[in-house]
């Protein structure tokens, strides 16, 4: 899941230069681990290249999609999660949802680097989190507007809770016959 802060030029700076270990940032650019869309997503592997290519954009991090999996592979999730998509019921969405926003913590690391991401910038500023699923859009199909999007976030706990719902889109129903239609 990505998190992007919408800022004037003038504070861009610092956000800018943040390069966080496990996640992907803006100043990651000169990283030497690859970043590969498996890895970060669609928009999140985008976004990279677009910096790589000194395209402005805003200042980012992108949780890396093993975060995810790991989320899912909690182990009050995993039963629910590992069944066939034409299998889980409705309930069965409702308690995944509900873990993953009342159980399941996000990795300490990735917090602290959220953190360290939102302390360098301006004071009142405000981000949105995205989804970056790497099965979201390919040459085959485009999962654009299947999940949601999380705006004018304003504090760790508003950003951790958005990237947790972030997480909980995926399992909606709309979203599984999407996913079991093509």
């Amino acid at each position: 899941m990505g998190m992007t802060a919408s800022l004037n030029n003038s504070t861009w700076a610092a956000a800018k230069n943040y390069s966080p270990k496990s996640c992907c940032g803006y100043g990651s650019r000169g990283s030497k681990k690859p970043f590969t869309s498996k890895m970060l997503g669609g928009k999140g592997y985008h976004l990279q290249q677009l910096v790589l290519l000194e395209t402005p954009v805003p200042p980012f991090i992108v949780i890396p999609t093993t975060v995810y999996r790991k989320v899912i592979n909690h182990p009050m999730l995993n039963p629910l999660t590992q069944k066939s998509t034409s299998l889980i019921s409705l309930n069965d969405l409702d308690k995944i949802r509900k873990l993953i926003l009342e159980q399941v913590k996000l990795p300490s690391t990735i917090i602290s680097e959220i953190e360290g991401f939102l302390h360098l910038l301006p004071y009142r500023s405000t981000v949105s989190c995205r989804s970056s699923a790497n099965c979201e859009d390919s040459i085959e199909v485009s999962f654009a507007g299947q999940f949601s999007t999380y705006l004018h976030l304003r504090n760790l706990n508003e950003v951790v809770q958005g990237v947790k719902k972030c997480y909980c889109s995926v399992w909606e129903k709309s979203v599984l016959d999407y996913r079991e239609s093509m």
